[in-house]
């Protein structure tokens, strides 16, 4: 069934609401239940645009709206699936204000961190996409993640390791390896993590693998990929990709960021139609 007019501004009324009375309630009698428009079945956190990119370009009824120097999505899948989304920029710490902010402003029944990541075994590939079952950091902190979703042919269910920087060098990740025997590297993944945990929100972690356990990455890569600047985000993604293939060492980095962010596109999708489902 079609939405109403009036609920296709309904992501963060009390921010996008400029059309509409800040009074305004779904109609019915006093004895229904009212509709929090403002609620999110699916929220997700990532650190740059390029990620989602396409997720975010398929949302129905699409809503923008910033807060500081977070940029918050929102929109509909499906017809009835409220998603919400936010870009928080690279580090732990903006990632932990991202999602306080999302789950304070949308309360959704389940968060999603998702983005790129880099493999730190063989048993994970350039392409994959991993499943977090528990979060790790290098200062021993961790947590178990309850994955709901299966591993199957091109997705893996592992613990994740988030490292104050972004590993570069193959000997650089065969120790994270071997001294925290995780599947997958990020830099942000636990602080989402965490402050769902603090909210007893829901919570699982979906990384996109750009490179192999053995692959070393250029500065570049991890400078734009990875760990952006903040003069870089909110730019168009086309515009940062134009300044990656002007090198030719960074075109086939950036032909893989494309192909393994469609691939993510896709799992996510389906990941999205599942856990927007009413309990």
């Amino acid at each position: 069934m079609s939405l109403q007019l009036s609920q296709s501004c309904s992501f963060n009324a009390s921010r996008m609401s400029s059309q509409h009375s800040p009074h305004q309630t779904d109609s019915g009698s006093d004895d229904e239940p009212k509709t929090d428009r403002a609620t999110a079945h699916v929220a997700l956190v990532f650190t740059h645009a390029a990620e989602l990119k396409i997720l975010m370009g398929r949302l129905d009824r699409r809503r923008r709206y910033s807060d500081g120097e977070l940029r918050f999505t929102g929109g509909f899948f499906d017809e009835s699936i409220r998603v919400a989304a936010v870009e928080a920029g690279s580090g732990f710490a903006a990632h932990r204000r991202a999602t306080t902010v999302l789950i304070e402003e949308h309360k959704p029944t389940w968060v999603i961190s998702a983005g790129f990541s880099s493999s730190l075994t063989e048993g994970v590939r350039a392409g994959d996409l991993s499943l977090a079952t528990a979060i790790c950091d290098t200062h021993g902190q961790q947590l178990k993640v309850e994955c709901p979703i299966p591993e199957s042919k091109h997705s893996t269910l592992k613990t994740h390791l988030v490292t104050d920087s972004h590993p570069q060098t193959a000997d650089e990740k065969r120790q994270l390896a071997a001294a925290h025997d995780a599947g997958a590297v990020d830099t942000a993944s636990l602080a989402v993590a965490q402050v769902c945990a603090e909210f007893e929100t829901r919570f699982i972690s979906i990384r996109a693998i750009l490179d192999d356990a053995e692959e070393e990455l250029p500065s570049a890569v991890i400078a734009s990929l990875f760990e952006p600047a903040g003069s870089t985000r909110g730019h168009p993604v086309s515009s940062w990709i134009s300044g990656l293939r002007k090198s030719p060492e960074m075109k086939a980095w950036t032909t893989r960021a494309t192909t393994v962010s469609g691939r993510l596109d896709r799992f996510l999708t389906g990941v999205i139609r599942q856990l927007g489902k009413p309990d």
